[in-house]
Protein backbone atom coordinates (compact mmCIF):
# COMPACT_ATOMS: atom_id res chain seq x y z
CA UNK A 1 0.00 0.00 0.00
CA UNK A 2 1.58 3.20 -1.10
CA UNK A 3 0.05 6.75 -1.67
CA UNK A 4 2.10 9.62 -3.07
CA UNK A 5 1.89 13.51 -2.18
CA UNK A 6 -0.38 14.40 -4.74
CA UNK A 7 -3.12 11.76 -3.75
CA UNK A 8 -2.80 13.17 -0.39
CA UNK A 9 -2.80 16.83 -1.14
CA UNK A 10 -6.54 16.15 -3.10
CA UNK A 11 -7.08 14.60 -0.10
CA UNK A 12 -6.71 17.53 2.10
CA UNK A 13 -8.23 19.67 -0.23
CA UNK A 14 -11.27 17.35 -0.34
CA UNK A 15 -11.60 17.82 3.32
CA UNK A 16 -11.43 21.51 3.72
CA UNK A 17 -14.14 21.54 0.98
CA UNK A 18 -16.40 19.32 2.89
CA UNK A 19 -15.82 21.00 6.06
CA UNK A 20 -16.27 24.43 4.47
CA UNK A 21 -19.61 23.27 2.79
CA UNK A 22 -20.86 21.96 6.24
CA UNK A 23 -20.78 25.13 8.17
CA UNK A 24 -21.38 27.62 5.64
CA UNK A 25 -24.69 25.39 3.49
CA UNK A 26 -25.45 23.40 6.38
CA UNK A 27 -24.71 19.98 4.24
CA UNK A 28 -22.87 16.94 5.28
CA UNK A 29 -22.81 15.13 1.99
CA UNK A 30 -19.44 15.41 1.16
CA UNK A 31 -17.90 15.37 4.85
CA UNK A 32 -20.11 11.61 4.92
CA UNK A 33 -18.39 10.60 1.70
CA UNK A 34 -15.56 12.01 2.70
CA UNK A 35 -15.67 9.96 6.10
CA UNK A 36 -16.34 6.17 4.66
CA UNK A 37 -12.46 5.72 4.54
CA UNK A 38 -11.81 6.27 7.75
CA UNK A 39 -12.35 5.17 11.05
CA UNK A 40 -14.19 7.51 13.32
CA UNK A 41 -11.39 8.00 15.53
CA UNK A 42 -9.51 9.15 12.29
CA UNK A 43 -11.86 11.60 11.84
CA UNK A 44 -11.77 12.64 15.11
CA UNK A 45 -8.06 13.29 14.78
CA UNK A 46 -8.64 15.29 11.26
CA UNK A 47 -11.44 17.37 12.36
CA UNK A 48 -9.90 18.64 15.48
CA UNK A 49 -7.40 20.26 13.29
CA UNK A 50 -10.26 22.67 12.36
CA UNK A 51 -10.62 23.57 15.95
CA UNK A 52 -10.73 27.40 17.02
CA UNK A 53 -9.46 28.56 20.43
CA UNK A 54 -10.39 31.95 22.35
CA UNK A 55 -13.72 32.05 20.03
CA UNK A 56 -15.39 32.07 23.73
CA UNK A 57 -14.33 33.63 26.93
CA UNK A 58 -15.99 30.84 28.81
CA UNK A 59 -14.82 28.46 26.70
CA UNK A 60 -11.51 26.67 25.56
CA UNK A 61 -12.33 25.84 22.26
CA UNK A 62 -15.42 24.96 19.09
CA UNK A 63 -15.18 22.49 16.45
CA UNK A 64 -16.46 19.96 14.62
CA UNK A 65 -17.56 16.05 15.95
CA UNK A 66 -19.78 13.34 15.23
CA UNK A 67 -23.17 13.87 17.05
CA UNK A 68 -24.37 10.08 16.61
CA UNK A 69 -23.90 7.60 13.77
CA UNK A 70 -23.00 9.05 10.80
CA UNK A 71 -24.17 12.60 11.56
CA UNK A 72 -22.15 15.74 12.57
CA UNK A 73 -22.45 18.95 14.78
CA UNK A 74 -21.00 22.19 15.77
CA UNK A 75 -19.55 22.08 19.59
CA UNK A 76 -18.33 24.54 22.13
CA UNK A 77 -16.14 22.48 24.49
CA UNK A 78 -15.63 23.92 27.66
CA UNK A 79 -12.19 24.16 29.99
CA UNK A 80 -11.13 20.63 31.23
CA UNK A 81 -9.19 21.47 34.01
CA UNK A 82 -8.50 24.50 36.57
CA UNK A 83 -5.24 25.09 35.70
CA UNK A 84 -6.44 25.12 31.90
CA UNK A 85 -8.98 27.78 32.82
CA UNK A 86 -6.58 30.14 34.82
CA UNK A 87 -6.70 33.42 33.72
CA UNK A 88 -5.02 37.09 35.17
CA UNK A 89 -9.23 38.16 34.75
CA UNK A 90 -11.09 37.19 37.61
CA UNK A 91 -14.21 37.54 35.54
CA UNK A 92 -13.20 34.67 32.83
CA UNK A 93 -11.90 32.54 35.29
CA UNK A 94 -15.45 32.67 36.77
CA UNK A 95 -17.02 32.13 33.36
CA UNK A 96 -14.58 29.36 32.32
CA UNK A 97 -15.90 27.21 35.79
CA UNK A 98 -19.08 27.15 35.24
CA UNK A 99 -17.96 25.41 32.03
CA UNK A 100 -15.54 23.17 33.02
CA UNK A 101 -15.76 20.15 31.55
CA UNK A 102 -19.04 20.75 29.53
CA UNK A 103 -19.71 20.48 25.77
CA UNK A 104 -22.41 22.72 24.01
CA UNK A 105 -24.27 22.08 20.96
CA UNK A 106 -24.32 25.28 18.61
CA UNK A 107 -25.57 25.67 15.13
CA UNK A 108 -23.15 25.54 12.38
CA UNK A 109 -21.22 28.45 11.49
CA UNK A 110 -17.68 29.49 9.76
CA UNK A 111 -16.97 31.45 12.46
CA UNK A 112 -16.32 28.69 14.87
CA UNK A 113 -13.77 27.08 12.86
CA UNK A 114 -10.08 27.67 11.68
CA UNK A 115 -8.79 26.01 8.75
CA UNK A 116 -5.18 24.44 8.95
CA UNK A 117 -3.10 24.87 6.18
CA UNK A 118 -2.84 22.40 3.39
CA UNK A 119 0.48 21.30 4.50
CA UNK A 120 -1.00 20.49 7.67
CA UNK A 121 -3.82 18.84 6.62
CA UNK A 122 -1.22 16.20 4.40
CA UNK A 123 0.93 15.49 7.49
CA UNK A 124 -1.85 14.41 9.39
CA UNK A 125 -3.43 12.47 6.55
CA UNK A 126 0.36 11.22 6.00
CA UNK A 127 0.50 10.09 9.77
CA UNK A 128 -3.00 7.97 9.43
CA UNK A 129 -1.93 6.02 6.25
CA UNK A 130 1.73 5.30 8.09
CA UNK A 131 -0.17 3.67 10.85
CA UNK A 132 -1.81 1.46 8.42
CA UNK A 133 0.96 1.10 6.50
CA UNK A 134 3.64 -0.22 8.75
CA UNK A 135 0.89 -0.76 11.59
CA UNK A 136 2.12 1.22 14.00
CA UNK A 137 0.99 3.93 16.96
CA UNK A 138 -0.20 6.66 16.35
CA UNK A 139 3.17 8.16 17.91
CA UNK A 140 5.66 6.40 15.65
CA UNK A 141 3.56 7.45 12.65
CA UNK A 142 3.93 10.59 13.98
CA UNK A 143 7.83 10.48 14.34
CA UNK A 144 8.17 8.74 11.35
CA UNK A 145 6.26 11.85 8.94
CA UNK A 146 7.92 14.74 10.48
CA UNK A 147 11.54 13.32 9.88
CA UNK A 148 10.62 12.61 6.78
CA UNK A 149 9.38 16.22 6.37
CA UNK A 150 13.06 17.25 8.06
CA UNK A 151 14.86 15.55 5.92
CA UNK A 152 14.03 17.56 2.78
CA UNK A 153 14.46 20.48 4.91
CA UNK A 154 18.05 20.38 6.15
CA UNK A 155 19.25 19.30 2.17
CA UNK A 156 17.78 22.46 1.30
CA UNK A 157 19.46 24.60 4.15
CA UNK A 158 22.83 23.05 3.44
CA UNK A 159 22.31 24.11 -0.63
CA UNK A 160 20.98 27.59 0.02
CA UNK A 161 21.48 28.00 3.65
CA UNK A 162 18.49 29.11 6.54
CA UNK A 163 15.42 31.42 5.25
CA UNK A 164 12.63 32.43 7.13
CA UNK A 165 10.62 29.64 5.07
CA UNK A 166 12.98 27.08 6.55
CA UNK A 167 12.54 28.23 10.03
CA UNK A 168 8.81 28.13 9.98
CA UNK A 169 8.89 25.04 8.56
CA UNK A 170 11.55 23.70 11.65
CA UNK A 171 9.49 25.14 14.33
CA UNK A 172 5.84 23.28 12.80
CA UNK A 173 8.20 19.94 12.74
CA UNK A 174 9.72 20.48 16.15
CA UNK A 175 6.17 21.90 17.39
CA UNK A 176 6.33 19.96 20.49
CA UNK A 177 10.37 19.69 21.27
CA UNK A 178 12.55 21.94 23.69
CA UNK A 179 15.20 23.92 22.85
CA UNK A 180 17.60 20.90 23.85
CA UNK A 181 15.29 18.64 21.78
CA UNK A 182 15.63 20.63 18.91
CA UNK A 183 19.14 20.39 19.10
CA UNK A 184 19.71 16.61 19.92
CA UNK A 185 17.98 16.51 15.95
CA UNK A 186 19.98 19.37 14.43
CA UNK A 187 23.49 17.34 15.98
CA UNK A 188 22.58 14.54 14.09
CA UNK A 189 23.26 16.97 10.50
CA UNK A 190 26.68 17.95 11.86
CA UNK A 191 29.40 18.61 9.38
CA UNK A 192 31.84 15.13 9.26
CA UNK A 193 34.43 16.80 7.06
CA UNK A 194 37.86 17.10 8.61
CA UNK A 195 38.92 20.78 9.13
CA UNK A 196 35.77 22.75 8.49
CA UNK A 197 35.03 25.05 11.42
CA UNK A 198 31.62 25.17 10.33
CA UNK A 199 30.34 22.74 12.82
CA UNK A 200 26.22 23.13 11.72
CA UNK A 201 22.57 24.58 12.40
CA UNK A 202 21.81 25.07 16.31
CA UNK A 203 18.33 26.45 17.48
CA UNK A 204 18.76 29.32 19.78
CA UNK A 205 16.18 31.74 21.16
CA UNK A 206 17.19 35.23 19.85
CA UNK A 207 14.21 36.93 18.80
CA UNK A 208 12.89 36.85 15.11
CA UNK A 209 15.86 34.50 13.76
CA UNK A 210 15.71 31.19 15.52
CA UNK A 211 18.54 28.68 13.85
CA UNK A 212 21.84 30.10 13.49
CA UNK A 213 24.78 28.27 11.88
CA UNK A 214 27.52 27.31 14.89
CA UNK A 215 31.24 26.42 14.65
CA UNK A 216 33.20 23.92 16.31
CA UNK A 217 33.35 25.78 19.64
CA UNK A 218 29.44 26.63 19.88
CA UNK A 219 29.78 30.21 18.46
CA UNK A 220 27.70 32.08 16.07
CA UNK A 221 28.87 32.07 12.84
CA UNK A 222 28.34 32.85 8.45
CA UNK A 223 26.94 29.63 7.61
CA UNK A 224 28.71 27.06 4.94
CA UNK A 225 27.19 26.22 1.81
CA UNK A 226 26.54 21.60 0.82
CA UNK A 227 28.34 20.60 3.85
CA UNK A 228 25.80 19.25 6.45
CA UNK A 229 25.50 15.59 7.15
CA UNK A 230 22.60 14.11 5.71
CA UNK A 231 21.64 11.17 7.87
CA UNK A 232 19.32 8.33 7.18
CA UNK A 233 15.95 8.01 8.42
CA UNK A 234 16.20 5.14 10.27
CA UNK A 235 19.05 6.84 11.80
CA UNK A 236 17.05 10.11 12.78
CA UNK A 237 14.02 8.25 13.63
CA UNK A 238 16.04 6.22 16.35
CA UNK A 239 17.38 9.38 18.09
CA UNK A 240 14.17 10.65 18.01
CA UNK A 241 12.25 8.22 19.86
CA UNK A 242 14.88 8.35 22.77
CA UNK A 243 14.07 11.83 23.11
CA UNK A 244 10.37 11.53 22.73
CA UNK A 245 10.11 9.03 25.65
Amino acid sequence: MKIDTSTLKRLAIELRVAVKEFVTKKQQGKLKVFAKAYTRKDMEFLLSLFDRYGNAVEYEKSGIRYVNGNEYGCFKFGYTSESAAADSNPAYVKARMTKLNTIKKVKPSDSLLTYPTTAKLIDALSILYAMRIFNTSFNEASMYIRVKRLKPVMDKISEQGITDQDQEILDDIFVDFSEEQRNRILELFDVTIPGIEFKGVRYLKLGKTRYFGVDNSGALCKFKYNVLNLRRTREILSVWKQIAE
